[in-house]
């Protein structure tokens, strides 16, 4: 990026080109108009696609959005959660065989 570009172009443009959008979930990520922005275009672009785009990563407890309550999430709040989410994140981003 360079001096004066606009970040909603840029951040939208790479969401529009990226194979998954990982939305990191904190109390204070689901209350961030931003994050609310970029999330509604990962949305977007997963029901345009019919796949799967949007991977909630839970990093702290809090209210889950009412819009991705419906998704599996990857649990990263404790260690016991933390090892299978892991598992659970690279299998879906084709990491491993596992």
């Amino acid at each position: 990026m360079m001096v004066g570009d606009s970040l909603q172009t840029k951040i939208g443009d790479a969401i529009t080109k990226a194979r998954y959008f990982g939305v990191i979930l904190s109390p204070r990520s689901v209350k961030s108009p931003w994050v609310r922005k970029e999330l509604e275009l990962a949305m977007q672009k997963e029901l345009e696609t019919d796949s799967v785009v949007v991977l909630p990563l839970l990093f702290e407890k809090c209210e889950i959005p009412p819009f991705l309550k419906s998704k599996v999430y990857a649990d990263f709040t404790s260690r016991y959660a933390f090892a299978k989410s892991l598992e659970k994140l690279l299998r879906r981003l084709a990491l491993t065989d596992t």
